[in-house]
């Protein structure tokens, strides 16, 4: 398996809901999916390619909290769960073990 990870853009918010549904089994609901738009941050957004195919995402979300921090996910399909997710994890800002860290 020959994965690359690559920042994500707006033009790639449909599959990443496709990747997201199916690493989930899961339908994002039509309402949810316009929240998910608004909120995601495309500079911390990355994704995992298997050749063409979007394998895996993973994205850092900042928010306020009582204590400075944030939050991560990270998503894969069920046949790239080992690969794709440690080349996410190695490319999400402010993951532990991250080029950002």
């Amino acid at each position: 398996m020959d994965l690359s990870v690559r920042t994500l853009g707006p033009d790639d918010f449909d599959a990443v809901m496709r990747a997201d549904e199916a690493a989930f089994s899961e339908e994002v609901k039509p309402e949810n999916r316009e929240q998910a738009r608004a909120n995601i941050d495309w500079t911390r957004m990355f994704g995992a390619f298997d050749g063409e195919e979007l394998c895996g995402t993973a994205g850092a979300y900042e928010f306020e909290v009582t204590l400075p921090g944030g939050g991560a996910s990270v998503s894969t399909l069920r046949s790239h769960h080992t690969g794709a997710a440690t080349g996410l994890q190695r490319a999400t800002p402010c993951a532990p073990g991250s080029a950002a860290t």
